[in-house]
């Protein structure tokens, strides 16, 4: 599958696009939270990942979400919750 979705990508079937990164607006707050999409041109899907961490020192309060979706039905297919 990973194999898959490497060629796919290096045929241009696949995209990913760096992500997006917004720190917390509060400076006495050390957070900051991401997103990435992507498209995954062997398997049809379309995927979303989020993330928010505290502490620029620790991985300790790091939490991720991955989602892909059918890009024929937009129905979701894989939901994922979890530190990362």
């Amino acid at each position: 599958m990973v194999e898959d979705a490497s060629r796919s990508c290096a045929e241009g079937a696949s995209r990913c696009p760096t992500k997006i990164m917004m720190p917390l607006p509060d400076p006495l707050r050390d957070a900051v939270s991401h997103t990435r999409r992507g498209y995954d041109g062997a398997i049809e899907q379309v995927g979303f990942t989020t993330s928010y961490r505290q502490g620029s020192e620790s991985a300790e309060k790091y939490d991720t979400t991955i989602s892909l979706h059918d890009d024929t039905t937009g129905l979701p297919s894989v939901f994922w919750m979890g530190p990362a």
